[in-house]
C-alpha cells in the first residue's frame, strides 16, 4: 500500500526540469508585482502632501486635534485661572493657565509678528486655542483700552485755521482747518490730509503701532516715503499729545517686547537686559545714562516709550 502511495505522490508532486523553469519564472513574475505595488504606494505617500500650504493646514489641524484630546481628557478643572491680558502674558503665565510650551510659544510668535489681541474673541482664533479651555478662561480675560482711543474724549483747544488768499478753493479752505489727531486717527481721518493716499494712511497707522504712538509730528519723516515736501503739506494740520504713548516696561519687559521696537537694536537690548541682571533695578534715563548703557542718540529718541515703573 506504502508502495502505492509513494508512486502517487511521485507521479503528481514532481516536476521536470522545464516545468520547474515555468514555476520560477511564475514566482518571479508575482514577485515583481508585489514589490512594484508597494514602491507605487510609498511614492504616493510621499507626494501626497508636499505642497507647503497643504502641510501647514494638516499639520495646524493635527496639533489642534491633539490639543483638544489632551484638554477634553482634563476639563482644566485644577486650574486656578487669574485675570490676565493676552498682549502681555509670558510663556510662563500661559503655562500656568494649562497651556503647553508650544501653545504659548505660538501665541508669542503671533505677537511678536505684530499680532494683536483686541478682545477675547480674537484669542480663539489661534489655532491652538481650542473651545473648551476659551470657555473656562474667557471670563478672565481683561484687554484693556489703549490710551489713544480715549484721546478725543479730552477737550482740546483747536490751533487758529491756517490763512489763506482769497483765490483759494472752497476745498483748500476746508483742508486749511483740518485737524487731525495723529495717535487717535484712523485711515479714513488720515486720507483728509493733503497728499496722504490710503497707502500712507495704513503706512502711518501701522509704524504707529510698532512705535507705540508718535510724541513728535517729525517722527511722520521716519515713514516709509514720506519726504519733506509731503511732511511740510500736512504737519500744521495735526496735533499730537504725548500722554497717548504706549510705553515699554524697561524693568520688567521681555526681550523680544524690547527688541520688536523700531529705536532699539539687538546690542541695546542686550546691553538693557546685562545692566538689569548686573545692577538690578533701573530708575530713571539719568541712571541709564551715567552707565552709558545706549548710545546718546538713541537714548534721546527712544526715551519717551521707557515706563521705570
Amino acid at each position: 500500500m506504502f508502495k502505492k502511495i509513494g508512486y502517487y505522490f511521485k507521479e503528481y508532486f514532481t516536476f521536470n526540469r522545464r516545468e520547474r523553469n515555468g514555476l520560477i519564472v511564475l514566482a518571479l513574475i508575482l514577485v515583481s508585482i508585489v514589490l512594484f505595488n508597494i514602491y507605487v504606494d510609498y511614492k504616493y505617500s510621499q507626494r501626497k502632501y508636499t505642497h507647503p500650504e497643504i502641510v501647514y493646514k494638516i499639520d495646524s489641524t493635527l496639533l489642534a486635534n491633539k490639543t483638544l484630546k489632551r484638554n477634553t481628557k482634563k476639563p482644566y478643572s485644577d486650574i486656578e485661572f487669574f485675570t490676565f491680558d493676552p498682549n502681555t502674558l509670558s510663556i510662563e503665565r500661559w503655562k500656568e493657565l494649562g497651556l503647553s510650551e508650544a501653545q504659548a510659544r505660538t501665541i508669542l510668535n503671533y505677537r511678536n509678528k505684530g499680532g494683536y489681541f483686541k478682545n477675547a474673541a480674537d484669542l480663539k482664533k489661534i489655532y491652538v486655542i481650542n473651545d473648551l479651555w476659551f470657555s473656562k478662561a474667557k471670563p478672565y480675560i481683561s484687554i484693556p483700552q489703549k490710551k489713544r482711543k480715549l484721546a478725543t474724549k479730552k477737550k482740546v483747544i483747536k490751533p487758529k485755521p491756517k490763512a489763506y488768499i482769497k483765490k483759494s478753493s472752497k476745498h483748500e479752505s476746508v483742508r486749511a482747518s483740518l485737524v487731525v489727531y495723529l495717535n487717535s486717527a484712523d485711515t479714513t481721518e488720515l486720507k483728509k490730509l493733503k497728499g496722504i493716499g490710503s497707502t500712507f494712511a495704513k503706512r502711518i497707522v501701522k509704524y504707529r503701532e510698532l512705535l507705540g504712538g508718535y510724541y513728535s509730528k517729525k517722527q511722520l519723516l521716519e515713514v516709509y516715503g514720506m519726504d519733506s515736501v509731503r511732511y511740510h503739506n500736512i504737519k500744521d494740520n495735526i496735533l499730537v499729545y504725548k500722554d497717548s504713548i504706549s510705553k515699554i516696561e524697561i524693568n520688567t519687559g521681555e526681550f523680544k517686547r524690547l527688541l520688536a521696537h523700531p529705536y532699539l537694536s539687538y546690542e541695546d537690548v542686550k546691553s538693557i537686559f546685562n545692566y538689569r541682571r548686573n545692577h538690578g533695578f533701573i530708575q530713571s534715563l539719568e541712571q541709564l545714562k551715567a552707565a552709558a548703557v545706549l548710545a546718546d542718540s538713541s537714548l534721546r529718541r527712544v526715551s519717551p516709550y521707557f515706563d521705570f515703573r
